[in-house]
């Protein structure tokens, strides 16, 4: 029995469709590491996989029999050329629309990535007091980290959906700059950033190298604790 926290939905592409910025390329190995991601997250909650490569999910008996996890498959993006954050938030608004039964919040990850202290960060999104959003913005350097995030149905579609299309990754119009413009018009009490630390492990696909770095994750958490002592506010400084 999985404790009642926030869904996850976990985003993936197993055959690689934007060449130019991917380096991880292995379909075998890609499809390997969203596997072992999946049954990492749906020990602790009811995992959505939402995937737009047109990998046949749906005969491939290691998805198929995973217990609490729903497979939702799209058609590859008719602007694959506009970058991975464009086809990736296509996606979650198609899943937004299209649900029926959507969850009321959730806790999104981009696909093949795990954190480690998942249930720690499930834990602290499921507060009573959590607001609609928690993403990490680094005011500094104009970043908007969108590789995890939870949010409730209700934001994404007032404040999410449809920024997708301002995504270009040929003109610098990156989703991390995207979101972190609208989302600094937002007031701090319906989007905050995650108290827990993100401890990541898994290899990016932008430059297939190993993403986890404990002492820079040590640092960015004793930075996020550091916050909270000024009134929750942001300091300048992460890594």
């Amino acid at each position: 029995m999985i404790a009642n926290y926030p869904a996850i939905v976990l985003t993936g592409t197993i055959i690689p469709n934007v060449l130019n910025h991917h380096r991880h390329l292995d379909e075998s190995v890609r499809r390997a590491e969203y596997l072992n991601a999946i049954r990492f997250y749906s020990q602790f909650s009811p995992v959505y996989f939402l995937e737009n490569s047109g990998y046949p999910l749906q005969s491939d008996p290691e998805f198929t029999d995973i217990q609490h996890l729903q497979i939702c498959q799209f058609p590859v993006s008719a602007f694959t050329e506009q970058g991975r954050g464009f086809q990736e938030f296509e996606m979650l608004d198609r899943w937004v629309t299209e649900t029926k039964n959507l969850p009321t919040s959730w806790l999104k990850i981009t696909g093949r990535y795990k954190y480690e202290n998942i249930q720690q960060i499930l834990q602290e999104c499921q507060l009573p007091e959590s607001p609609a959003m928690r993403i990490n913005q680094y005011r500094f350097s104009g970043y908007t980290n969108p590789a995890i995030f939870y949010i409730t149905s209700a934001y994404y579609r007032s404040q999410i959906a449809g920024l997708y299309q301002q995504c270009d990754d040929r003109t610098g119009q990156y989703v991390e700059k995207v979101l972190h413009i609208n989302l600094q018009q937002q007031s701090q009490e319906h989007c905050q950033r995650f108290r827990s630390p993100l401890l990541c492990s898994g290899i990016a696909g932008s430059s297939g190298r190993e993403m986890s770095n404990p002492w820079r994750d040590r640092l960015n958490g004793l930075i996020a604790d550091a916050n909270y002592l000024f009134d929750k506010k942001y300091l300048w400084l992460s890594f």
